[in-house]
């Protein structure tokens, strides 16, 4: 069984996160991939305005969630169940603003937005025109905030830096530390 909160519905529903559980959203908690914690009954939210919509996912068949939703599935018995994330090139735009979200809270991103990028990227030559338009308009988005970024961090007194490839041992054991 999923249930899904529709994108035009998310800010209701955090609003909801932080009357019933204040000390958490603080914190982001609520983002846990498991998080027993949070649980809360569809009708919880529906009696706060909050629309939720279910469905019961048939072997053989998908459920895709759209960006901004918030979704969470429910097994009703023995259940092998397979997840794949991927996403449009036009939903770029829906993951900078999650990882914005993310950094105003000080929370780690799940995956690398900008290797998601460069990834894109390789591929582009076989992309339609509409893809080739929001990969550019993200990575000059992104390009434009890492210039911004660095320049803070150098009027801000950093005097030395170096590239970290992902072979560098410092690289390999934040990696294993996150």
């Amino acid at each position: 069984q999923w249930y899904c909160i529709p994108g035009y519905s998310a800010a209701m529903f955090e609003s909801v996160l932080e009357i019933v559980h204040p000390d958490q959203v603080v914190t982001m908690d609520w983002v846990s991939p498991v998080n027993p914690d949070m649980m809360m009954s569809p009708v919880t939210l529906m009696e706060r305005g909050v629309p939720v919509y279910g469905c019961a996912q048939e072997p053989g068949s998908i459920v895709i969630t759209f960006p901004n939703t918030y979704h969470c599935s429910v097994n009703l018995g023995l259940n092998v169940a397979e997840s794949i994330e991927f996403m449009p090139p036009d939903w770029m735009r829906y993951a900078s603003q999650c990882i914005s979200l993310y950094r105003s809270h000080r929370y780690p991103p799940l995956i690398s937005h900008e290797k998601l990028l460069l990834d894109a990227i390789e591929s582009i030559d076989s992309l339609g025109s509409k893809s080739k338009y929001w990969l550019s308009k993200e990575l000059g988005r992104v390009l434009q905030e890492e210039t911004i970024l660095r320049f803070k961090l150098w009027s801000e007194g950093l005097v030395r830096s170096r590239k970290v490839s992902p072979g560098d041992a410092i690289f390999q054991k934040r990696v294993k530390e996150s």
